[in-house]
């Protein structure tokens, strides 16, 4: 009975500690970016600006999330500190995501339509985050994984010790 204490102890530091990196890598990853939701209504278009300089890093990203998706109804252009149009496309699935080049710095704008019904959109746009950041949200993803099948297996150990006593 003591074995199976230290290992639920153990599994359940391992699920802490990986809830803990989940959540600090999106932090790390979110913090430098500039973010908008609204609800917006047929016609209407929701914007967000950012400040952003190629020395920093060189990749933006922005990203576009329609919480009630209709195809063909949402569309998004990213425009440059002076004006011109950098990108513009439909959106296709209820997330989209989108890199591109920083060439100059200034304000970044991109700007959401929606011809569709009303519906709640997400925007996001700033600098690609580092690998390092991106690690730190994946490794504690992968530590959570591996805290669930040491759940699994106290259970399988559970069950088979139950079944041992009772044949005894």
């Amino acid at each position: 009975m003591q074995k199976s204490g230290i290992f639920l102890v153990i599994v359940g530091g391992i699920i802490v500690l990986g809830i803990a990196l989940s959540f600090y890598g999106s932090q790390m990853i979110t913090e430098g970016f500039i973010q908008n939701t609204a609800k917006v209504g047929s016609g209407n278009s929701l914007d967000v600006e950012s400040f952003l300089d190629p020395v920093i890093e060189d990749t933006g990203v922005y990203v576009v999330q329609v919480m009630n998706f209709q195809e063909n109804a949402v569309s998004v252009s990213l425009f440059d500190p002076f004006g011109a149009i950098i990108d513009s496309s439909t959106i296709e699935k209820e997330s989209y995501e989108k890199q591109f080049e920083i060439q100059t710095q200034g304000n970044y704008r991109l700007s959401v339509e929606n011809s569709g019904s009303e519906t709640e959109i997400i925007i996001a746009i700033g600098h690609l985050p580092s690998s390092d950041k991106l690690v730190i949200g994946y490794t504690g993803f992968y530590i959570l994984i591996v805290g669930l099948i040491g759940i699994v297996i106290m259970g399988l150990v559970a069950i088979k010790n139950k079944r041992k006593k009772r044949i005894s």
